[in-house]
């Protein structure tokens, strides 16, 4: 069966073309080696050579971490939202954003996959429908609950046709994919190596996530919410205060409550509650969390969720609310 996502989604979707990511490799949370992969077969028979080939059998795993940056609650599932891939030799990064203000990425390391092959020295960057993806994998991920052995999902891009295959593989059985790539320029640039680490607190997922659900107060005006950040030195524990003008609510994280606790000082920023939420969403299926504030005041947030023996990781970058931004939200 083939399914061309491609036509469907939104209007520019079946524009095409690839970005070279001027030579910056993907990063590596994990500071993992590159991996040499052995060769493999075109399922779908197609005799141009492709840019990436890749065969993993942990669909679910891929299913659950791209949803986890699909940064809007509600979307119809081919809606969007747009979203860039970064190939290179050390694996897939897809990335969303919010506004400039948001950013979302999800790492899928080459040890991921059972087989790793991409053909270029430097990382290329392809424009994606993301739910057009993820409406592929949860078609193959239905297919899952009825077969006795895992399948395998194959991936490949070919640079010439400009266009991204997914086929699920299971016996002499194959089911297709096929999506057109955008031509939507390059994300923004976050977590820059240059910008100072002021501090780095890891704790459990569900400990966060419980916190958070105690802040999501009120139904109405939610975007008008700011959530302040103070992490204490002394106490070695940070608060989340959520307020808005009519009131507010805070949680505090105990140092009981913390695995890692590294920070040089007190900090204390500002954040648009809104965009935590978009966060939170991902918690439900994390393991631990990790927070670190730049001092830019940027709030990164990297979580691990795992499938058996595999690991993937999804991280966040939030800008901070500026004197002016405050007064806007509470003018």
């Amino acid at each position: 069966a083939n399914d061309k996502a491609g036509g469907v989604g939104g209007a520019g979707l079946l524009e095409r073309g690839a970005t070279r990511a001027n030579g910056r490799a993907m990063s590596d949370p994990r500071d993992m080696h590159d991996r040499t992969a052995g060769s493999m077969a075109d399922p779908s028979g197609n005799t141009l050579d492709a840019l990436l080939r890749c065969k993993t059998d942990h669909v679910r795993l891929i299913t659950k971490l791209l949803s986890a940056i699909c940064l809007k609650e509600k979307q119809a599932p081919l809606a969007g939202p747009l979203a860039w891939c970064q190939l290179s030799a050390q694996g897939l990064r897809f990335t969303t954003e919010e506004s400039l203000s948001l950013q979302a990425r999800v790492y899928l390391m080459a040890d991921l996959f059972r087989e790793y092959e991409f053909a270029e020295a430097e990382p290329v960057v392809i424009g994606l429908n993301l739910g057009a993806v993820l409406e592929c994998l949860r078609i193959l991920d239905r297919k899952l609950g009825v077969m006795s052995m895992p399948p395998s999902l194959y991936i490949q891009y070919h640079e010439e046709s400009s266009s991204l295959m997914l086929t699920l593989i299971e016996g002499i059985a194959h089911t297709m994919c096929e999506i057109a790539t955008l031509d939507n320029g390059l994300p923004a640039d976050h977590g820059s190596a240059g910008v100072r680490q002021c501090c780095r607190i890891v704790l459990q997922a569900d400990t966060l996530r419980d916190g958070l659900a105690e802040l999501e107060w009120g139904e109405s005006n939610q975007r008008d919410k700011v959530v302040v950040m103070h992490v204490c030195v002394a106490e070695q524990s940070f608060k989340l205060t959520v307020r808005n003008a009519d009131c507010g609510c805070e949680m505090d994280f105990k140092a009981e409550a913390i695995s890692r606790f590294e920070a040089d000082s007190d900090v204390r920023e500002s954040y648009r509650f809104s965009h935590l939420q978009s966060v939170s969403r991902a918690l439900h299926a994390a393991e631990t969390a990790c927070l670190r504030v730049m001092g830019d005041g940027e709030l990164n947030v990297m979580m691990k969720l795992s499938d058996s023996s595999k690991n993937g990781f999804v991280e966040y970058f939030l800008a901070p609310l500026s004197d002016e931004n405050d007064a806007d939200v509470f003018g």
